[in-house]
């Protein structure tokens, strides 16, 4: 009964509401290209700038302070990352006291993201010193380095990634060996594996990243007086090609339904590099106009307004984790159609949510009601036997014949049997 109860609930939810669900799913693009990626891409550039005069020191020397504090707290927050659950999970009852200190970890594993990434980018620039041949070079390594572990996945950022600011996994950092589930026993391969997983792996997408970026600088208008132009073509291409990518996405699932092993794998990894190239033509479209429009770079007033301004829109939005680049996610590692589906749900979750509560209440209604509904079937058959058997004694002590049944076979009244099985009353 309670089975069929919930199938029956589930199938007219899912008829009366997939045409939202829909609706939804576009809602969702929407407010992930829209919002939340300019106000990651706003953090970033605030954060990456407010950096750059704080750091003005000799290049080699702003590189290695920023790419040791940024690998020092991306991997410290890696390895820590099951502490840091127990603490701030557990621990921490009161539920602003979380929220703060949830908040604040977020920031300062933001700004040591950025840090990271300052690090390398300008290690590249001074390696390449502007020459193309090398930046397609270090791009190809780097790429193939990232193909060869199955990492390809991570070069795809906002507005492919909305992460909500849940409570359950909030500190959970995935690695690329996945050891985390062995830290008590072996806290030295634990260690190892978020040292490559941030270290390596990270160093490979930001070297990707900032070739990819060196090469749009040198095709898209270059030059300082076409400056900002280039960035309104780059930031038009980048929306044009990532809604096309939003819409390709039932498509690819198809088509993956149709090959297996490596052949998939290729199929996904080029999927992702197109996302790639949608993505960083918007970065660097909203960057260029940050730069060109609020004169980012003459103030650190206004890098530090746009850095925490950003920041706190996305905690109200609840979306602030999508600033982080935390952890490592392996190729086509989800089963079926999952691989190709780009974790952008805002809207849905809460849709869905909503559904499971009202879902439940609507099912623990009708399991009341069909308890009620037994529950007095059964009093009402216990009332008529009730009165039954008071009908039938009146009736029979008014005749004088009352049965008495003792054993399933009739008994006369002196306790044997009676051979002709007819009832006779008990004296």
């Amino acid at each position: 009964m309670r089975a069929s109860i919930i199938v029956g609930i589930d199938r007219t939810s899912y008829q009366n509401h997939s045409k939202l669900y829909g609706y939804l799913s576009v809602l969702d693009i929407c407010f992930s290209c829209l919002i939340i990626a300019p106000l990651v891409v706003t953090f970033w550039c605030s954060t990456w700038i407010a950096l750059s005069k704080i750091f003005v020191f000799q290049p080699l020397i702003s590189v290695y302070i920023s790419v040791t504090f940024g690998f020092t707290v991306l991997i410290s927050f890696t390895a820590l990352q099951k502490q840091l659950q127990v603490l701030f999970s557990e621990h921490i009852g009161n539920r602003f006291l979380y929220f703060f200190s949830s908040r604040l970890y977020t920031q300062i594993f933001g700004i040591a993201s950025v840090s990271s990434w300052y690090g390398v980018w300008n290690a590249f620039d001074t390696l390449t010193g502007g020459n193309i041949k090398i930046t397609v070079v270090i791009v190809l390594i780097s790429y193939v380095g990232l193909f060869c572990t199955k990492t390809v996945r991570n070069i795809t950022s906002s507005p492919f990634a909305l992460i909500t600011d849940r409570r359950q996994g909030y500190f959970d950092v995935p690695t690329l060996f996945q050891w985390s589930n062995i830290w008590k026993k072996n806290k030295f391969l634990y260690i190892l594996d978020s040292i490559f997983s941030v270290f390596i792996v990270g160093t490979l997408v930001i070297l990707v990243w900032r070739g990819a970026w060196c090469l749009l600088d040198q095709t898209i208008f270059p030059g300082n007086e076409t400056y900002l132009l280039s960035g309104w073509i780059s930031l038009g291409i980048g929306y044009s090609i990532v809604f096309a990518t939003f819409a390709l996405q039932r498509f690819m699932k198809i088509l993956i339904r149709m090959y297996h092993g490596w052949k998939r794998l290729v199929i996904i990894d080029t999927y992702v590099v197109i996302s790639f190239c949608g993505t960083i033509n918007i970065w660097r479209g909203i960057w260029i106009l940050l730069e060109e429009y609020v004169n980012l770079e003459n103030s650190l007033t206004n890098c530090v307004i746009l850095h925490f301004l950003s920041f706190f829109i996305l905690v109200i939005f609840n979306s602030s984790n999508t600033l982080l680049v935390r952890g490592v996610y392996i190729d086509a590692e989800e089963n079926g159609e999952d691989c190709v589906e780009f974790p952008c749900y805002y809207f849905r979750l809460r849709f869905q949510e909503k559904q499971k509560k009202k879902t439940l209440v609507e099912l623990n209604n009708v399991t009341n009601k069909v308890l009620n509904v037994e529950k007095k079937d059964d009093c009402r058959l216990n009332d008529d036997r009730d009165k039954k058997s008071e009908t039938e004694i009146i009736s029979e002590i008014n005749h004088q014949q009352v049965p008495l049944i003792v054993n399933d076979s009739p008994n006369t009244g002196n306790g044997e049997v009676n051979s002709n099985n007819d009832e006779k009353p008990n004296s």
